[in-house]
């Protein structure tokens, strides 16, 4: 259906990762076991406001990937969580509600209205 928002029809694929919060569909398999809290990783990413848009309003795929380490609030706390779920080598899209997406990264209107996804 076309008046069907593309995150409603997306999220439909995907499996949660933290309740409705942080949802997740697998796009290629890692291996061994989820990342460590508090583990150094880097990541090669690229982030929408909206799913139908063609060009991400941030990303590293350009340029050097982001190197961060859990939990130490480098990264956006949707982004940690996501990562979180991940296996070496995986890749993941994953949709992230405004809880998680900016928090205080952003203007107010932005923190309560924008569901973000991440192509991790």
């Amino acid at each position: 259906d076309g008046d069907v928002d593309p995150f409603v029809r997306m999220r439909q694929r995907m499996e949660s990762v933290m309740g409705h919060v942080v949802v997740k569909r697998v796009v290629s398999r890692g291996t061994g076991q989820p990342v460590p809290p508090g583990a150094f990783v880097t990541v090669h990413f690229s982030a929408f406001y909206r799913s139908d848009l063609m060009e991400p309003f941030m990303t590293t795929h350009a340029g050097p990937p982001f190197r961060f380490r859990l939990g130490s609030g480098a990264a956006l706390p949707g982004m940690e969580v996501a990562v979180r779920s991940m296996r070496l080598g995986e890749k993941a899209k994953f949709l992230v509600e405004p809880e998680l997406a900016f928090q205080k990264l952003a203007k107010p209107e932005y923190q309560q209205a924008i569901t973000m996804e991440h192509q991790i």
